[in-house]
């Protein structure tokens, strides 16, 4: 059976050393515990926002890089359809009747030029 008699299996502290602990605990230590919880939060916050703001730039740099090469093809078929429109409407110069006619052509017109000088009259 217990006492009911406070102390006998107690511990009481000194009167002076309990109000001491009292009121340091009451103050500094829930102050301290305030600023911890905030700083955490502010730590989580800001890990949050680089980690958001790092998949954000890998993103944009994706975009960019998909935006590039479709300009890129973009140029190079404008260019594939340029040529092939020259090259269809355009004789070709390498090949040997084409050579042929410039130099008939050619010899004509020095033909031309020691027979009558720099001048050919019109009539």
């Amino acid at each position: 059976m217990g006492s009911l008699m406070a102390g006998l299996d107690s511990q009481v502290p000194d009167p002076r050393t309990a109000e001491i602990q009292r009121n340091q605990s009451l103050t500094n230590e829930g102050i301290e515990a305030y600023w911890r919880s905030k700083k955490k939060v502010e730590e989580e916050h800001l890990r949050a926002i680089s980690d958001l703001l790092m998949k954000s730039s890998q993103q944009l740099n994706y975009l960019i890089a998909i935006v590039v090469v479709k300009e890129l093809s973009v140029k190079e078929s404008i260019i594939m359809e340029s040529e092939r429109k020259r090259s269809s409407s355009l004789p070709l110069s390498n090949t040997k009747e084409s050579q042929l006619e410039m130099e008939t052509d050619q010899t004509i017109l020095e033909k031309l030029i020691n027979k009558n000088g720099w001048y050919v009259s019109t009539t």
